[in-house]
């Protein structure tokens, strides 16, 4: 028979035109999940609380995941999980970016920010520096990532910052790419298979109101249609 999923919103915020309760059922159970957020003064969440229950519809303990905001109230600072985990954040305010995260088990991740906020380096706690830089690459843009003991890979992005190519390195220093065009209104029309001279192209057309592709075409010309 047909299968489906209802969410219903038992409670809504009209502040900050959000539900603060909701309830999800299915077809075939009789059994629910509900989720329970409380906002602070900026319409985010301070909690959020998931109750389920098991196959025979008997409630599990509840969830409840705590968040703590910078002074300002707009960036987490601390979140907290059901079983008193903590990770921290830290920010540039300026750009609203993580410049350090700090993990339950103490793994720390520091970020290097460049002038405009785009990340120059990370270091995780344990591993090599990762370093990232931009670059123009003709008429789009790259971005080149490299770390000690990882392949040197690179993503180039069109106008729209779509991804157009993606390129890792391998052993032998050569590059392996993968193309992905689009039509005037933004679909993903061919998407290659990784290769290192020649492409060989996934096609995708007849796209609905919806934006979904109606067919697929693989490189050895199998065609499916949806």
């Amino acid at each position: 028979g047909e299968q489906w999923q209802l969410l219903t919103v038992d409670s809504w915020d009209d502040t900050h035109f959000k539900p603060t309760k909701t309830t999800l059922t299915a077809s075939g159970s009789a059994c629910s999940h509900i989720s329970e957020t409380t906002l602070n003064t900026y319409g985010l969440a301070s909690s959020i609380t998931e109750k389920g229950q098991n196959s025979a519809c008997e409630d599990l303990t509840a969830r409840q995941i705590l968040f703590n905001y910078t002074d300002d109230g707009y960036f987490p600072n601390k979140i907290t999980n059901a079983q008193s985990h903590e990770t921290r954040f830290e920010y540039d305010m300026g750009f609203g970016a993580i410049t350090k995260q700090t993990s339950p088990n103490d793994i720390v991740t520091t970020t290097l920010l460049d002038e405009i906020g785009r990340p120059l380096s990370v270091t995780t706690t344990g591993f090599p520096t990762q370093y990232i830089r931009y670059l123009v690459a003709g008429t789009h843009w790259m971005t080149r990532t490299t770390q000690a003991g990882s392949p040197t890979q690179a993503v180039y992005t069109d106008s729209l910052r779509r991804t157009i190519r993606s390129a890792i390195q391998g052993f032998d220093g050569t590059y392996e790419y993968v193309d992905k065009i689009y039509d005037n209104l933004g679909h993903l029309t061919k998407e290659s298979l990784p290769y290192t001279v020649t492409p060989n192209y996934t096609e995708f057309g007849d796209f609905d109101a919806l934006d979904r592709p109606g067919w697929r075409k693989l490189p050895h010309g199998l065609q499916s249609t949806y």
